[in-house]
């Protein structure tokens, strides 16, 4: 990996010394009084290969590909001031302010008129009202990309975010709320504040350009190893799940309390792991146990990979997109006899795959593919997909989505009490657990059709149990 390149991982991981930690955020905002002109905002932003797919699949139903991330206060927002920080969010990462057309073969983001403000903010005052807009879907035809949702308790408010995988990824959802907690704050310091749009790159570019030509062997390797991977075993452990529809969809989540979270942070820390490291043989090992794994099927769990954290250097000026690979760290037939056996396993092929351009196989291969099929063929195989009769065959996924740092998230005088994210529902029978910290505590989710709540059930219990208290 070159030194150019930053390295960091969510939820505990440590950055090798030599390289800078680049905390990716929007860029700085001005005062109102401040003479610099803001930049002029495009009408259009292309829609990159590497989203055509969250795109299709959410056009035909196959995903709601919609991220969420909540949080709690032990106070009150100022709902007039929340309703004009959200308006100005839409100005400050402008593609939260466009409709999407994909009527062909090269998608794209165009601007909203603004001649009539556009309601982003729902307020709230029941737990069904606030499920309505937790389940809702976001038409990106029609209106923004994103819904922000303010539920004024006694205890304190609830903030909901929700914004869709095309616009981008998590990572884009920690800089969006960032940008909106921001807005906010100096909204009530300055009403005339007025934030610099964000006009940074919106591509894998960003990280493939960082990438030296001596780096491609070792990444076709790589693509090589993760398809013989598949082609020695190709019986893969799965899990059962029942059929029925695909709506309505739910989510089943797991908390683990500041206290337990720090001591499973040492735990894996004494075994020189990380807690992605722990939380992932924990997962391997659940998924064994509730699909009564017999020993002879391969153990697969993909992972995603935030490719800001691990390449973008300070300098580079991102705009709202998907920046997130898949590594492959498969365990084949060898579980382990334990936990930490599998902690071992686990950290070694996760150390080994940081050394050699983590992510970075499918950052080239996926835009690539898709360019060359083209959007209207992507989507007919998506919209063909939505048809098909669904495997019982329960696969599991494993996401990081990062962990929120209170002083990011702040509404002014507000500091959160809690903040978690929502990982992104998939159709049965893919399964996707991802887990955001908060001060310490973690938040496990999966998003799953209502039909299967009784699996991800399984599959979170058996997560906790496998944990070291």
């Amino acid at each position: 990996m070159s030194k150019s390149a930053s390295v960091r991982s969510a939820g505990g991981e440590v950055p090798p010394s030599e390289f800078p930690d680049a905390q990716v955020v929007g860029p700085e905002s001005r005062q109102s009084e401040d003479p610099t002109p803001a930049p002029e905002i495009p009408q259009r932003f292309p829609l990159g290969s590497e989203s055509w797919a969250f795109a299709a699949r959410r056009r035909h139903g196959v995903q709601s590909e919609l991220i969420h991330v909540v949080i709690e206060f032990d106070g009150h927002l100022d709902q007039k001031l929340l309703r004009r920080a959200a308006r100005l969010l839409l100005d400050a990462e402008p593609v939260l302010g466009c409709l999407l057309h994909t009527e062909n073969d090269a998608p794209y983001w165009e601007r909203l008129d603004f001649a009539q403000e556009p309601d982003i903010v729902r307020i709230v005052s029941t737990q069904q009202e606030y499920d309505t807009v937790l389940y809702a879907s976001v038409d990106t035809s029609t209106g923004p990309p994103v819904l922000v949702a303010l539920w004024p308790r006694e205890q304190g408010d609830r903030l909901l975010f929700k914004t869709t995988h095309d616009a981008g990824d998590m990572g884009a959802v920690h800089t969006s709320v960032a940008r909106l907690a921001e807005i906010y704050t100096k909204l009530s310091i300055d009403p005339r504040y007025q934030p610099i749009p964000n006009l940074g790159r919106r591509d894998y570019g960003l990280v493939t350009e960082l990438i030296p030509r001596r780096a491609y062997p070792r990444i076709a390797w790589n693509l090589v190893r993760d398809i013989s991977g598949v082609l020695v075993f190709p019986s893969a452990h799965h899990v059962p799940v029942p059929g029925g529809p695909d709506k309505p969809w739910c989510y089943v989540t797991r908390a683990i309390n500041p206290e337990r979270g720090r001591r499973l942070s040492a735990y894996a820390k004494e075994r020189g792991a990380t807690l992605n490291d722990l939380l992932l043989a924990a997962t391997y090992r659940a998924f064994a146990a509730v699909g009564d794994w017999n020993g002879r099927t391969s153990l697969r769990i993909p992972v995603t990979i935030d490719l800001r954290r691990w390449y973008l250097r300070p300098e580079d000026k991102v705009g709202l997109c998907t920046l997130s690979g898949l590594e492959f760290p498969f365990l084949g037939r060898t579980l382990g006899a334990d936990l930490a056996e599998t902690l071992g396993r686990v950290n070694k092929l996760m150390t080994n795959r940081k050394k050699h351009w983590i992510g970075m196989t499918t950052a080239l291969v996926v835009p690539w593919t898709t360019r060359r099929a083209g959007y209207r063929r992507v989507d007919r195989r998506f919209e063909m997909h939505s048809h098909r009769p669904r495997s019982e065959r329960g696969r599991v996924g494993f996401s990081n989505m990062g962990r929120f740092e209170p002083e990011g998230i702040s509404f002014g005088a507000q500091t959160p009490a809690s903040a978690y994210g929502l990982v992104m529902p998939r159709a049965a029978p893919a399964m996707l657990m991802g887990f955001t910290g908060y001060r310490g505590g973690l938040t496990l989710s999966f998003g799953t059709p209502e039909h299967n709540r009784p699996t991800v059930d399984k599959l979170l219990d058996a997560i906790l149990t496998e944990l070291p208290d």
